[in-house]
């Protein structure tokens, strides 16, 4: 049976670990991150009082993470929300709301073009629900576009110092076919966890399935800095994957 790492909490994985053992693959899932999600009632507040003052306000929802605080907060079911991809409206929805909008192809940059290409009935307020750090600065860019934007920090990612000791002896039996990266940081957070644990070597007959195109470039860059791979390709462009984000 073909190995396949998801390197995420098996929590944060769980539609796509099902969905891979039905492909016949053996899952393993090794998070590179905690997180810690500030969903007091203080932070819950500032959000139900930004949309009490102002009902035309927008979301902006860029990871599942920012859900811990939508599932809290009172607001209309109808309440406009950009997501960044399927699966993250997808969770939106279940929570109740209705009037979700994501791009075909899930990163940061499409759903940008579509914020800025919508056709608002009137000039909204938009409100950035984020992480601690970000890759994409949605408020900034917006802002030049001449968009009202706010955004409020309600997660934050720590990274983790070690690999699992479950993993790295894994790792050391047999290789895993295909390695899915979700994030930059997480690429960069890999290569150094790999190299901390001498275990560079063990990918070489791997495939790096990276979901978007900058990770992509990364990955052939930190290619030359000897975390090698026999493949590197973008998650929209794999046969198996594309079926379950489509």
């Amino acid at each position: 049976m073909k190995k396949i790492l998801i390197t995420r909490s098996k929590h944060n994985c769980k539609a796509l670990s099902k969905f891979l053992i039905a492909q016949n693959y053996q899952v393993f899932s090794e998070p590179l991150f905690k997180v810690k999600k500030f969903c007091g009632q203080t932070n819950l507040e500032n959000i139900e009082n930004k949309f009490a003052i102002n009902k035309s306000l927008v979301l902006i929802i860029t990871s599942q993470n920012a859900l811990a605080c939508l599932s809290k907060i009172k607001f209309d079911k109808e309440i406009l929300i950009f997501a960044v991809g399927k699966k993250t409206a997808q969770a939106i929805n279940k929570l109740g709301y209705i009037n979700v909008h994501y791009p075909l192809q899930s990163c940061a940059n499409e759903l940008f073009k579509l914020i800025v290409n919508y056709k608002f009935k009137n000039n909204p307020s938009l409100l950035y629900l984020r992480g601690e750090q970000i890759t994409f600065n949605f408020k900034g860019i917006l802002l030049k576009h001449g968009f009202k934007v706010e955004e409020l920090i309600v997660y934050k990612t720590i990274k983790l110092q070690n690999f699992s000791q479950t993993f790295c002896d894994e790792v050391k039996k047999n290789n895993f076919e295909m390695v899915i990266v979700f994030s930059q940081k997480s690429l960069e957070l890999f290569f150094l966890l790999a190299k901390k644990h001498n275990l560079l070597e063990y990918f070489v007959n791997s495939c790096l399935i990276g979901f978007s195109d900058k990770i992509v470039e990364q990955a052939k860059l930190l290619s030359k800095e000897n975390l090698k791979f026999k493949k590197i390709e973008k998650l929209s462009d794999n046969r198996i994957l594309k079926k379950f984000y489509e």
